[in-house]
């Protein structure tokens, strides 16, 4: 069993607890979790794995649920109702 998949099994349940509670839907936290895990892997195919796999993990989930929110923010456009012009 590779690097990946061991984090797979250990840490699966508790970072998809914590993706859920803070993203809208199961298959979005799902989503996010496949991302984080596709990163552990480029990192271990590159040899750079983490010493902290556990610390790294949680920093990268974080990161991209952050990312997350950042691609779903919409912008307003500026109204020119109140303009004088």
């Amino acid at each position: 069993m590779t690097d990946v998949e061991t984090a797979w099994f250990e840490y699966r349940k508790k970072l998809l607890s914590f993706t859920r509670s803070k993203v809208a839907t199961l298959d979005d936290a799902e989503d996010i979790l496949s991302d984080v895990f596709a990163k552990l892997a480029k990192v271990s195919l590159e040899g750079r794995a983490p010493d902290k796999l556990s610390a790294w993990l949680y920093r990268v989930t974080k990161n991209s649920i952050v990312d997350y929110y950042r691609a779903k923010k919409t912008t307003e456009p500026l109204s020119n109702e109140n303009e004088p012009f």
